[in-house]
């Protein structure tokens, strides 16, 4: 059983009001420092813990942000965004409560109530991919959607510039001098696609280089659909020079297939990827130049927000959209087109 004040004040001799005063830290003019020092020795040795969450009960407030995603928190591409929250609400004297919710509405709501019986006022909903997400009716008054949005009042949504980071790495390749440059998008993602493509499509039409419907391919993302996007796109007789892949795994099936067509990677065809998978990314052969997802970043500033609002130095999140820079990570599966 947990050690409670009633123990120490019985081992001590003291009153409960003394110990109580004593383990909060409020006993200076009240009770002497050689029997406050007494008091502390004999709770630590008996190993005492203070119940926190009495005393956000008491207050009605705690020093808690609630962490809740879809599948983020158990999927590898996750571990940077909640590596950083952690990080950050510790830093800023906050117990991070990190809870997963399968994506579904009902488990959504069940553990949001349940944080907030805790005395969670503040929270951040992280999303596996940018998408819209809705929120459950009720919920704290802070809440914070990491790599997604909602239009529901009360909430902010940190989301990745997906158009910067496409026009970015279309224009590395432009200045490598490349002309004929496809893009093999997920065909099924409506939001994080559709920014993409115009990405893509920006960044060529400000280099004065045409359009054209067969550089750019839609695939589902299982791997024989992916692999037979990459054979579409490369088996042309006037192929691309270089191709700008949705995401990293997408790229892993440019790879396979250029393998498969003898063509070498980067000196036959330049690849650039999207996410910064690492362990995708380094490992390829050779090394994939990528875009990066900001996912610490966005959770720094979810964070640092959220506290704000705790604080109460904002009185309103609001329900606005912030976009964060995605840089670009330059490896080895990039150089100047062996042919025009």
């Amino acid at each position: 059983m947990p050690v409670t004040i009633a123990d120490i004040a019985q081992k001590t001799g003291a009153s409960k009001a003394t110990v109580s005063l004593v383990l909060s830290g409020h006993s200076q003019g009240r009770v002497s420092k050689e029997r406050a020092a007494y008091i502390a020795k004999v709770a630590h040795d008996m190993k005492y813990v203070r119940n926190g969450l009495a005393g956000a009960l008491r207050k009605r407030k705690s020093k808690t942000i609630g962490f809740v995603s879809d599948v983020v928190a158990s999927t590898p591409y996750a571990y940077e965004m909640v590596a950083a929250a952690n990080r950050r609400a510790n830093e800023l004297g906050y117990l991070l409560l990190i809870a997963e919710t399968v994506g579904d509405p009902e488990r959504t709501q069940q553990v949001f109530s349940t944080l907030m019986s805790y005395q969670v006022e503040v929270l951040a909903y992280a999303s596996m991919h940018h998408h819209e997400v809705v929120l459950p009716r009720i919920r704290p008054e802070h809440v914070m959607i990491l790599d997604g949005y909602s239009s529901d009042p009360g909430a902010i949504s940190a989301v990745p510039d997906e158009v910067q980071g496409a026009k970015t790495a279309v224009e590395h390749l432009i200045e490598l001098g490349h002309r004929k440059i496809a893009f093999i998008n997920d065909a099924r993602s409506k939001d994080a696609g559709p920014l993409r493509l115009q990405g893509y499509r920006e960044a060529l039409s400000a280099a004065g280089i045409p359009l054209q419907k067969n550089m750019e391919i839609p695939t589902a993302t299982q791997v024989e659909e992916t692999d037979k996007a990459a054979m579409k796109v490369l088996d042309q007789v006037n192929r691309p020079t270089a191709i700008y892949c949705f995401n990293d795994k997408i790229a892993t099936a440019v790879y396979r297939t250029a393998y498969r067509l003898g063509l070498r990677i980067p000196d036959d065809l330049s690849v650039v990827g999207f996410d910064n998978f690492r362990p995708i990314a380094e490992t390829l052969d050779p090394p994939l130049t990528t875009i990066k997802l900001p996912h610490a970043e966005i959770a720094e500033w979810g964070i640092n927000e959220l506290v704000a609002a705790h604080q109460g130095r904002r009185e309103q999140l609001g329900d606005t959209r912030k976009k964060f820079f995605c840089p670009i990570v330059i490896r080895n599966s990039t150089t100047v087109p062996m042919r025009n």
